[in-house]
Order: C-alpha cells, then sequence, then structure tokens
C-alpha cells in the first residue's frame, strides 16, 4: 500500500469504498466500452486504449478510489 492508503476502520467505510468501486466500474461511459473490448480481445494499446484508460482512471480519482 502507498503511504497515502489507509485500511478501512470499520464495515459502513468499507461498504462505502466497494460503493465507489460499482460506480466506476457501472459507467455507462464509451471508455469503459472502448477498454473492455481492447482488453477482451487482446487488441495492440493504442491511442485510442490508452486514452479510454487514462478516462477511466480520472472517473476513479473523482470518486476517490485511485
Amino acid at each position: 500500500m502507498g503511504e497515502d492508503c489507509h485500511p478501512p476502520q470499520s464495515p459502513a467505510d468499507i461498504v462505502g469504498r466497494l460503493g465507489r468501486v460499482l460506480a466506476v466500474l457501472l459507467l455507462d461511459i464509451p471508455a469503459v466500452r472502448t477498454l473492455a473490448t481492447a482488453l477482451a480481445l487482446g487488441t495492440p494499446q493504442d491511442t485510442a486504449v490508452q486514452t479510454a484508460y487514462e478516462q477511466i482512471r480520472a472517473a476513479w480519482t473523482t470518486a476517490g478510489i485511485y
């Protein structure tokens, strides 16, 4: 774990964190579909895949996950 990471302190904290993860995973944005398709098909990483990853990572950061 990084220096900024702290283990959850209570069941409510764990549920809150899982809720944020699920919210991002359920995003209905093109980036999720682009990355999922590339991973499923084994597509080589290109600009579109990298951009999709960066957009998903930004959503995680906004949600306080990454």
